[in-house]
């Protein structure tokens, strides 16, 4: 198979993944098992180390370990090589590839004892507080390790060690999800565990190891002669740090409580603050703009009482006018009555000399008819036509 073909087939692949994936978190939304957060506290003690094998020399040494999942028994040659336990007990669900031959040393001189079975029923048999540290590689499902964790905390010593290999939320190799890192955390939080040390690895699959909070050291700042103090006395002072620490955990807690509400409070202050200068510019602008009404309806009024003057002076003026006008159509119809007197007058004057007209006529056209007049116009013709007078 060529490399394209390879990367054609792992495109193809991741495609088909990623359409799974959003169809699962439709019924999921945790589908990836995504780890709460962790506090400060939390990590204020914990170390930085390059690898998983370095980690090893920094554990108890010469000491009692158990070693939850091996499969080829890898790391449980390098535990046995480096920190030299005076007892590993390892187990898993299935020794089918275990590499044994390794190992025929150590079981014969019982440093080395297998146990196959359900890790949390084996560890289950051993007395609390039996371990110095366990290593847990087991079940990488959040359910699985949460098993493991609670029943492990149970079987290590007041200053024991958990350490958790694959401390992810992801596994590139197999392609799905691990719950190492939620089940860690929460069990940190909730139990008030801190992380002591962090392993990298290349391939992204960390290591952590974590320890109560307040267990700093395995041995006491004070001197204690052990044949006249018994070793529930140093339980006890051992759980007395650790009661403190958990206190001081849950006072940090509150104090970072207290923190975010007087940041909240701050936050909310200045917001109240904010607001009520917004609203002190609204009630000046407010302010500005009911004087400018005020000053606009000053001027309206001042307008409206020059209007009104004018309207008084053009309702007198009009009163005048109308006034004249009476007077003046009065005068007319005083006018127009002498106008029709004078016309009556007139048209009586004229029919009397119509009437004298027609009287006249009648005379003329009596004398026109008479004799004599014939005559005299005669005579008038003749004296035309023979020249004696114009």
């Amino acid at each position: 198979m060529s490399d394209n073909t390879i990367q054609d087939s792992f495109v193809k692949a991741r495609q088909d993944l990623l359409k799974v994936l959003e169809d699962y978190k439709k019924i999921n939304n945790n589908f990836l098992e995504f780890a709460s957060p962790l506090q400060q506290i939390h990590l204020e003690n914990c170390k930085l180390i390059y690898s998983r094998e370095a980690l090893l020399r920094y554990l108890p040494q010469n000491s009692i370990v158990a070693e939850v999942g091996t499969q080829t028994g890898y790391f449980a040659r390098k535990i046995i090589d480096i920190t030299q336990p005076s007892e590993l007990h390892t187990i898993d669900i299935n020794w089918s590839i275990f590499e044994k031959e390794k190992f025929l040393t150590d079981i014969e001189t019982n440093i080395l004892h297998i146990y196959e079975g359900d890790s949390v029923e084996v560890l289950s048999r051993f007395p609390n507080e039996y371990f110095d540290w366990i290593y847990i590689d087991a079940d990488h499902s959040y359910e699985g390790v949460y098993r493991d964790i609670q029943c492990a905390a149970k079987k290590v010593k007041s200053n024991g060690i958990l350490v958790f290999n694959d401390y992810t939320v992801w596994s590139p190799l197999e392609a799905q999800p691990y719950g190492i890192m939620r089940a860690v955390n929460e069990f940190c939080i909730n139990q008030g565990w801190e992380f002591i040390f962090f392993a990298l690895a290349t391939s992204g699959y960390h290591d952590v190891a974590i320890r109560k909070i307040g267990c700093e050291k395995s041995d006491y700042t004070y001197p204690i002669n052990s044949r006249y103090v018994s070793s529930e006395f140093i339980h006890d002072i051992v759980q007395l740090q650790f009661d403190k620490a958990v206190l001081s955990y849950k006072l940090h807690e509150t104090k970072q409580s207290l923190e975010y509400s007087q940041l909240q409070l701050k936050t909310e202050l200045e917001a109240y603050n904010k607001q009520l200068q917004q609203h002190k510019i609204q009630e000046e602008i407010r302010d500005q703009k009911l004087q400018e009404k005020d000053l606009g309806l000053q001027a309206q009024q001042f307008q409206l009482e020059k209007t009104k003057l004018e309207l008084d002076y053009v309702q007198k003026s009009l009163a005048e006018e109308i006034k004249t006008i009476q007077n003046i159509k009065q005068e007319n119809v005083v006018t127009l009555e002498k106008i029709e007197n004078e016309f009556m007058q007139s048209r009586l004057q004229v029919k009397a000399l119509q009437e004298r007209n027609e009287l006249l006529q009648n005379i003329i056209d009596a004398m026109e008819s008479s004799k004599f007049w014939k005559i005299r116009k005669a005579w008038f013709v003749l004296k035309r036509m023979i020249g004696l007078s114009k």
